[in-house]
């Protein structure tokens, strides 16, 4: 990019336009370099999205972290309702070697007369040009009927809200400023529209294959799907699609294909296909499925032997009736296809998140009342499922009543906490700085630094109940997301537009859109929601059954979910005794009780006891509680059990010096807080001379000082230290 002294006049009025830019940099994709955007910020590594402004930064911030390092170039996202600035992408139209440009560019160019700047890849060019209005473009790409001059296919793309390169590699011989090209733009929209079926069924390859009823129905059984992720079972979906032009041959195959996954969700099979169709694949034809096929089956015919011969669909339906109840009959058609001896061999597992407490694929509630501290709760859900470590989790204390088992991307949306607030939050759930060894799994949208929260379900003007756009637009981000694990909304009322605490059907309306976003991207949909005070008769909950009936709302909330969790302050006198077993001060909302409310799959309906933290977070100390202990033997199980974290964590102990025992005594349990200096020297040679702990050499030192358990990353010579930690 140019420097500020020199900048072309159409970068300086985009710069003028504020928070528009990003960085991005090219990776791997499957096989395919893919320019991936970043957030404009020095070493945040943190993914931007083109529909989420609070991913974005200014001209001089996304510049500045280019020069950074670690990027490879600067990207704006054009928002035509804003300011009427628009981008015509044109790809392929440069030859590499000779620099000669396309004739149907070279037009396009001149006919726009605007400010025009040389991709990255030095094969296309982007015209930037300005409308009146805003246009809306019901064709994505059209593949241009021209001669290769390069890899890339000939093709022509407006771009409007999705982020787009900026390279300052002028164009010679093209204006320097943003101009006036509604004529064009309007004239290509309406063109667009007007030919829509036509430019899909032209530019779309060409069929190849002769797809019988047999050849359907083998490559559905023989292309395996073993819980796909999303993107996968959709790129399959994309291949029937083009293998039968989007018939309901097509989809019933398809949702036989689907079947096969523990995920199957009719709702979510037939879904897809309606957006399938709605834009319809241009880079898979005919062949590409029976291609995929054969990978899994050699005996499939090969398709280079088929090319030429007729297709023919008629009475495939007939052929395929009964095989898939979302394409081809209704669920109430009961005759054969509920039958119970058709279910057969093992049962499938519970798709855990956290073991025996948050299945994945369902929607789930948190409900608990003001001030007990949910948010921060959720918080450390979400950065320890994205941060997940097995060692490090068989360490970790429990969070709602289990373990972590498995990892994943988790995007959390907090209409209560600005950025602030959420980094001071991460001081304290993450003072390892987990989440940057991670980056980009935890996603945390605060939406108070972006206008504050847009709803996802509102009622109409007839009194309907709907998802809004931007709701429609949070689905296909989540889909897009491929490791999906957890999605948290904070807090509900924020989202919804609808009186769910007493109208059942707002209610029920919003836990099926929970459910949705469950179903289809595989991920535990969390969201939080309040409870109600003790009333005036002084009565404390004590159960989580009592807790349940104190959630704000009609029961249609709880009905609708799969699993819902409740917290709420510990009666006082119960309070005071679990600090006093502990050995902590009692102080009001110290002590919070949680449990499961409702969870059919869930066993076990014991209270949990959370204690606050002076940072505020709550720790689950039931199993302190229920085996309360003094002991030496207890005192040192509690330091081999943090001797081995920090060693895990990165940031080893040692028994005295900057790294020592007491010199770092904020790192250890409560348990083992109170001791004196000597009390914990004497503590850790004991567990070394008992050969539980030892010490080891790291560092490129000779000196055996830094402390591990036997079979631990240091002990075996493999530990390594965390950026920055004092060697």
């Amino acid at each position: 990019m140019s420097g500020e002294a020199d900048i072309i006049p159409a970068i300086a009025e985009l710069a003028a336009l504020g928070s528009r830019f990003l960085a991005w940099r090219n990776e791997d994709r499957g096989g395919k370099p893919t320019k991936v955007p970043y957030r404009p910020l020095t070493g945040c590594c943190l993914r931007a999205e083109s529909d989420n402004p609070a991913s974005w930064g200014t001209y001089a911030e996304a510049n500045q972290a280019l020069a950074g390092g670690g990027y490879d170039g600067v990207g704006f996202v054009p928002r035509p309702a804003e300011d009427g600035i628009f981008v015509d992408d044109l790809d392929g139209c440069i030859d590499p070697e000779s620099g000669e440009i396309a004739q149907w560019a070279a037009e396009i160019v001149e006919h726009v007369d605007s400010y025009t700047e040389i991709s990255p890849s030095g094969t296309g060019l982007k015209v930037f040009a300005r409308a009146s209005r805003d246009l809306t473009f019901p064709v994505k790409e059209i593949t241009v009927d021209a001669p290769k001059l390069c890899s890339k296919q000939p093709q022509i793309e407006i771009l409007a809200n999705k982020y787009t390169t900026l390279t300052g590699a002028h164009l010679g011989g093209t204006p320097q400023r943003i101009t006036e090209a509604g004529g064009y733009l309007d004239n290509m929209a309406r063109w667009m529209a007007e030919h829509r079926a036509s430019i899909r069924q032209e530019h779309r390859p060409p069929r190849e294959t002769p797809w019988t009823i047999e050849l359907l129905l083998r490559a559905a059984e023989a292309i395996p799907n073993g819980d796909l992720p999303w993107s996968e079972w959709s790129e399959i979906g994309l291949r029937f699609w083009a293998a039968t032009d989007g018939s309901e041959a097509g989809i019933a195959a398809f949702d036989a294909f689907s079947q096969k996954s523990n995920k199957y969700e009719a709702r979510a099979t037939r879904q897809r296909w309606s957006e399938i169709t709605r834009s319809p694949p241009t880079r898979f034809n005919a062949s590409s499925l029976l291609i995929e096929a054969r990978k899994y089956d050699p005996e499939i015919p090969d398709p280079a032997n088929l090319i030429g011969q007729d297709v023919d669909f008629s009475g495939m339906m007939d052929r395929l009736a009964g095989m898939a109840t979302v394409a081809v009959s209704s669920p109430y058609d009961i005759d054969g296809q509920w039958d119970a001896d058709l279910i057969t061999g093992p049962a499938p597992p519970i798709d855990w998140l956290v073991k025996g407490s948050l299945p994945r694929g369902v929607a789930a509630l948190l409900a608990a009342m003001g001030d007990t501290g949910k948010s921060f709760k959720m918080l450390e859900l979400g950065l320890r499922i994205a941060t997940y470590d097995e060692r490090r989790e068989m360490l970790a204390r429990p969070i709602f009543g289990g373990n972590i088992v498995a990892a994943g991307t988790v995007v959390f949306l907090t209409a209560e906490e600005d950025r602030k607030a959420i980094h001071r939050r991460l001081e304290a759930v993450d003072p390892e700085g987990l989440r940057h060894k991670y980056a980009g799994r935890l996603k945390i949208v605060t939406l108070p630094d972006a206008g504050g929260p847009k709803p996802l379900i509102i009622v109409s003007g007839k009194g309907e109940l709907q998802l809004t756009e931007d709701c429609k637009r949070l689905f296909d981000s989540l889909r897009r997301i491929q490791d999906l694990a957890l999605f948290m909304l904070d807090p509900t009322q924020a989202f919804v537009h609808a009186n769910i605490n007493a109208d059942p059907a707002a209610a029920q309306f919003f836990c099926s859109t929970l459910a949705a976003i469950g179903a289809e991207t595989g991920a535990c949909a969390l969201a939080s929601h309040h409870m109600r005070k003790p009333d005036n008769n002084g009565k404390e909950i004590e159960t989580s059954a009592e807790a349940r009936n104190a959630i704000r709302g009609t029961s249609a909330l709880v009905d609708g979910v799969r699993v819902a969790h409740v917290m709420w302050p510990a009666p006082e006198g119960e309070a005071k005794k679990d600090c006093k077993a502990l050995g902590v001060e009692w102080q009001p909302n110290r002590v919070v009780w949680g449990g499961v409310a409702k969870g059919n799959e869930i066993a076990g309906c014991d209270v949990q006891r959370y204690f606050r933290t002076d940072s505020g977070l709550l720790l689950d100390r039931t199993m302190d509680l229920r085996n309360t202990r003094t002991s030496r033997e207890d005192l040192e199980d509690e330091m081999v059990a943090a001797i081995a974290l920090a060693a895990v964590n990165e940031r080893p102990l040692q028994k005295i010096g900057k790294a020592g025992l007491f010199e770092n005594r904020e790192r250890l349990p409560e348990e083992l807080r109170g001791l004196g200096r000597d009390p914990l020297r004497e503590l850790c040679q004991r567990l070394l001379d008992s050969g539980r702990v030892v010490k080891t050499k790291a560092g490129g030192s000779n000196i055996a000082q830094w402390l591990d358990v036997p079979g631990g990353p240091f002990a075996q010579g493999i530990g390594a230290f965390a950026a920055g930690y004092r060697k």
